[in-house]
């Protein structure tokens, strides 16, 4: 049997291209991900890591036509470290520092960056920090420093030695964290998400004979979570990076795809504290109890509207009872005497 629509209504989107070269994010370009929740578990912090640098990259785990870049340092802590994101669970079993950062954020391009996870093994989830040199610096700098002042330790092979960087070294450091009022760890600083290398096509609606069909990221794709603003680091720090060679950004990250989404930060104070100053509360629990009152220029706006319904009903009686004006000429007649500038009870005349 053939019905009126035997064949469905197709509606196709056209594949979103990529920026070529060095791709940037910006919060004017990015969708809004108040939701999105960058968790860190119990073990984030590590007292050794290994330190190495990459050289021959036939020796290490690729994924395909992307290769753990010559040039990079490679770092493996002790312990792998626990996240999660959304909800679901990842680790970070090693970190690469390298320059510059491969992303430019708001059109600037840092100076170099952390990268937690690497996409050469194709991880689940990417986090990378970028680094940029500044006058002042924080906690960030010193977690940073105790991996750089190393590097002249390296041979010039791919030849790993052990560094102690001491029992408080932790990615609290490099990612700031505020604990909300169900107890989650939760990185407080503003970041950028996007999913995937590559997009298919997908259906991602259907209603009776109607489908849509979209580009969504491949699933299996690497999640990457940029942060929006750099770690300031040591000037000594900064030379170190500087003597790094050189890394194409094609094989520092993939460009990111479009659709990524921006996550402003969570808020380091409100978990415990009312959101409305106390020194306004009582004044707003005042007026929340006192009963409501009827002024003048309210009249006025209640006397309007019930003389726009009046209105509307003579029109409406007027049609049904066979007058020879049509129904929309009642109905544009009552809205042009709403719109028609009047003087409100308890005002001047216009002078």
């Amino acid at each position: 049997m053939g019905g009126a629509f035997s064949e469905p209504i197709v509606f196709r989107q056209p594949r979103p291209s990529r920026a070529a070269g060095i791709a940037g994010v910006s919060v004017a370009g990015a969708q809004g991900c108040k939701k999105c929740e960058l968790e860190l578990g119990n073990n984030v912090s590590t007292s050794v890591v290994t330190l190495q640098r990459v050289g021959d990259v036939n020796k290490y785990t690729r994924q395909p036509g992307f290769d753990l870049a010559p040039g990079k340092l490679l770092i493996t802590p002790d312990k792998p470290f626990e996240f999660r994101f959304n909800g679901t669970s990842f680790t970070v079993n090693y970190m690469t520092i390298y320059r510059p950062s491969p992303i430019r954020v708001e059109n600037i391009q840092a100076d170099a960056v952390l990268s937690l996870n690497d996409y050469h093994t194709a991880p689940s989830h990417v986090i990378l920090i970028p680094l940029s040199t500044a006058n002042t610096f924080g906690l960030g700098a010193n977690f940073v420093d105790r991996i750089m002042a190393n590097v002249s330790g390296l041979a010039e092979d791919d030849t790993p030695i052990s560094v102690s960087v001491g029992n408080d070294w932790t990615l609290n450091s490099v990612l700031p964290t505020a604990q909300d009022k169900s107890g989650k760890v939760l990185v407080s600083v503003p970041y950028f998400k996007w999913s995937g290398g590559e997009l298919v096509e997908k259906l991602i609606k259907e209603f009776w004979f109607l489908k849509w069909y979209g580009w969504v990221p491949r699933e299996g794709d690497t999640t990457t979570i940029l942060l929006k603003d750099p770690v300031a680091v040591s000037g000594l720090t900064a030379a170190y990076l500087q003597g790094l060679p050189y890394v194409p950004s094609d094989k520092g990250a993939p460009a990111p795809m479009p659709g990524y989404v921006y996550q402003p930060g969570k808020c380091l104070t409100c978990a415990n504290k009312p959101r409305v100053d106390p020194a306004k509360l009582e004044e707003i629990q005042a007026m929340a109890t006192k009963p409501p009152q009827l002024t003048p220029e309210g009249m006025g706006e209640v006397l309007m509207w019930f003389g726009v319904a009046v209105a509307i009903f003579f029109a409406l009686d007027i049609a049904l009872r066979g007058s020879d004006q049509p129904v929309i000429f009642f109905i544009i007649s009552a809205m042009k005497w709403l719109v028609t500038p009047r003087q409100r009870p308890g005002t001047p005349p216009d002078q």
